[in-house]
């Protein structure tokens, strides 16, 4: 763990190398972390999926979402799944190997999106908004791209997120032999991921990045176009779930 946290150190929380590491790891965490499933679940039941549903998933990180996504088995959907970079990519190309109705591709949410006005019915943002350099221009490129009446579905960590509530939570949950497994590996886990979330409080402290408050996602989105938005909680009462309508 003490070579991890110098390895880190070394590198600027803005690289692409920092983003590439965390998600290998949290590729191999999350998969079976119950509070995440569930806000996946969530997710994907607040899309609200019709036969031919055309989405984003702006930032997929090691392409969870898609995986679960994919097993509702609904005809047709397709999914464009972008990330800052090819590594991160490749790890959710991994996770999803059978999926032909993915599309994958190296794209940066700071920058003007490389798609057409009105293409998505859907947009989903999760854990992401909070890491970029300018949340109100990329919410607004998301209004561009959706179509009329399109949904967003974001995620947001609170500024006072805890991982001791949700390791409880998902303690909680599991059962059996699992439970067993999970208390002798979670404690490395939890070693692991630490000094990345350091880094990214750090910043956040800087100003870099922003964990917001309930007032200031109100306040981002009165700034844009959306006709309304609701702001719920979610992932064990650590993150908001924020749903609005073009």
């Amino acid at each position: 763990i003490i070579k991890i946290h110098i390895l880190l150190m070394k590198f600027n929380c803005n690289g692409r190398t920092f983003w590439e590491i965390r998600n290998k790891i949290y590729s191999f965490f999350l998969k079976n972390f119950v509070p995440y499933n569930e806000l996946i679940e969530n997710i994907i039941n607040q899309l609200n999926l019709r036969p031919g549903f055309y989405i984003l998933d702006a930032g997929c990180g090691p392409g969870i979402f898609e995986k679960k996504l994919m097993e509702k088995r609904v005809p047709d959907i397709k999914v464009e799944a972008i990330d800052i970079s090819d590594k991160i990519i490749q790890i959710a190309k991994q996770n999803n190997p059978y999926s032909n109705n993915i599309n994958f591709r190296v794209m940066d949410l700071n920058e003007k999106l490389e798609f057409k006005d009105r293409t998505f019915d859907a947009i989903v943002c999760i854990n992401v908004l909070y890491l970029l350099e300018k949340p109100l221009n990329t919410l607004l490129e998301f209004y561009r791209i959706l179509k009329e009446r399109g949904k967003i579905i974001l995620t947001i960590p609170k500024y006072n997120f805890n991982y001791g509530t949700l390791f409880r939570d998902h303690f909680l949950k599991k059962k059996g032999l699992k439970k067993i497994r999970d208390a002798i590996i979670f404690p490395l886990v939890l070693g692991i991921i630490f000094p990345f979330e350091l880094l990214i409080t750090m910043k956040e402290r800087k100003g870099k990045y922003y964990r917001f408050k309930e007032k200031d996602i109100i306040k981002l989105f009165q700034s844009t176009p959306f006709k309304y938005f609701k702001i719920t909680d979610s992932y064990a009462r650590q993150n908001f779930l924020v749903t609005a309508e073009k």
